[in-house]
């Protein structure tokens, strides 16, 4: 092991909000549930997979030191493939991955592959679109955070731990710009948070192919 310091860093995210529409409760709490919420919990994602490591935390794919896997140059694998390829060079690391974190768009490539007769690979029925989302016994989370045409394997359980020093804080002021004089407020959300790697080998950058 090696000692590493490193401080928490602090993920906000804030929307403007007409001071009369803060007045109302329910829209207040909208504000706070909805939005507000979900842009926090994006910026969080971001930074966990592609954070800079300076004025944000040291994010997975950025970290140096893990797996990649990529195509070699004129193969065609699809994505499908890919990811199964990529499932062996980390059990290779003696890391067995648990669970892949995708774009959308990747994810909906896996689904809609197809066999010459029309069937679907992954997905035995449409209609059962509540099912756990799984590949190659791998747990598959999409977010739009992680960008299109990339894909990170790992064993997470093993690999990295996401430290939470303070729960998410909620402050609402007028002392933006011009807002006082428009009768506008700023709710800011915060967390205080770090992302720490401790087993880098245990992720593997995928690169997919790019589709003819």
């Amino acid at each position: 092991f090696d000692l590493i310091t490193t401080t928490l860093k602090t993920v906000a995210h804030w929307v403007p909000i007409t001071r009369q529409a803060a007045d109302d409760n329910s829209q207040l709490m909208g504000y706070i549930n909805g939005r507000l919420t979900y842009g926090l919990e994006y910026k969080l994602d971001r930074e966990i997979l592609t954070g800079n490591g300076t004025t944000e935390m040291q994010g997975i794919l950025t970290t140096s030191g893990i797996g990649t896997y990529q195509p070699g140059s004129g193969n065609t694998d699809s994505k499908l493939i890919t990811v199964r390829k990529a499932k062996t060079q980390g059990e290779l690391a003696l890391y067995p991955p648990d669970a892949i974190v995708m774009n959308p768009l990747d994810w909906q490539d896996i689904e809609l592959d197809t066999d010459a007769n029309g069937q679907f690979r992954v997905i035995t029925t449409v209609t059962d679109s509540g099912a756990p989302m799984r590949i190659w016994g791998l747990i598959v989370v999409t977010s739009v955070a992680m960008p299109a045409g990339t894909a990170l394997l790992g064993g997470f359980r093993t690999g990295a731990t996401l430290w939470e020093r303070q729960g998410v804080t909620i402050l609402m002021t007028d002392s933006h710009a011009d807002y006082f004089t428009a009768n506008t407020l700023v709710i800011l959300a915060e967390r205080r948070a770090n992302v720490a790697v401790h087993t880098p080998a245990a992720f593997v950058k995928i690169t997919f192919a790019a589709l003819p």
